[in-house]
């Protein structure tokens, strides 16, 4: 079963809220796609006016930032991610690095034996502790 999760933190890297989506059978960037949907839908749900996006999928990227194609079932998902996106004031969509995006990834292995979407208000340990890690990472990065 294919998954994705996602989560918000404020300007000071802080966790806000986050969710996990058990979403079925599809291919990665499907999952991808999806999780970049509920990430926009989540933002709107918390009345963000200015969110920055990341993804490790560069096809997810790529679709929205330069107008790319992809198959047509993620294709999908991505024309809904726009139509999203245009509700929101002022946004950002970047490519991280899988490796940067620990937390991300341990989400969506929660999500693998769920169906539908679970907001997770607050944040598990493990989560935290990626969070932590990745923040330890780009202050090291930034030297």
């Amino acid at each position: 079963m294919a998954s994705c999760g996602g989560l918000s933190r404020n300007d000071q890297g802080e966790w806000m809220k986050g969710f996990i989506y058990g979403i079925n059978t599809c291919l990665e960037d499907m999952a991808e796609a999806w999780a970049l949907l509920k990430g926009i839908q989540m933002a709107k749900l918390l009345g963000a006016r200015q969110v920055c996006f990341e993804s490790d999928s560069k096809t997810v990227v790529d679709v929205i930032t330069n107008d790319s194609a992809c198959d047509s079932f993620t294709d999908n998902v991505l024309f809904a991610c726009k139509k999203e996106l245009a509700n929101i004031q002022a946004w950002h969509l970047a490519f991280i690095p899988r490796e940067l995006n620990t937390a991300v990834d341990h989400l969506a292995k929660l999500a693998a034996s769920k169906k539908g979407t679970t907001v997770l208000h607050q944040p598990l340990e493990s989560i935290l502790q990626c969070l932590r890690m990745i923040s330890l990472v780009s202050q090291f990065g930034d030297n």
